[in-house]
């Protein structure tokens, strides 16, 4: 099991990379191949590391100007919680699971929320998410 110090560096590298810089390169480094998405597993029946990495490309082809900001970062054991709010404005079609495509609005957003999971030797191995 990776120090809580390497867990929290890979967690603030994760949410900067992927959601700041739009680089799907640090997802997969930092995410187990074997890993599990649960709310995507529930809603699409595809929790795999590839079907999380295909749906973060869509949202962040919604929201080409996304930005996340990390509030919180909880490590315990090999448990971590991040706390964030994403900002961004909806200029690209905005497609959900089971549903049809809307398209953009141009309007800005907030969203805060939540993300949850288990490591595996320092990645991402399971994970869910809220948002509010």
């Amino acid at each position: 099991m990776a120090d809580e110090a390497t867990l929290r560096a890979n967690a603030e590298r994760f949410m900067d990379g992927v959601f700041n810089r739009h680089d799907l390169g640090t997802f997969r480094e930092l995410v187990a191949d074997d890993s599990i998405d649960h709310q995507l597993l529930a809603m699409t029946g595809d929790g795999s590391k590839e079907g999380a990495a295909a749906s973060i490309e869509r949202f962040l082809a919604s929201f080409p100007d996304m930005t996340c900001e990390v509030e919180d970062i909880v490590v315990s054991g090999d448990r971590i919680a991040i706390r964030s709010v994403m900002r961004g404005t909806n200029t690209g079609e905005l497609a959900f699971p089971g549903m049809p495509p809307m398209p953009a609005t141009g309007k800005s957003v907030e969203m805060g929320g939540t993300s949850s999971g288990s490591t595996n030797r320092a990645r991402w191995s399971s994970t869910g998410a809220s948002s509010t």
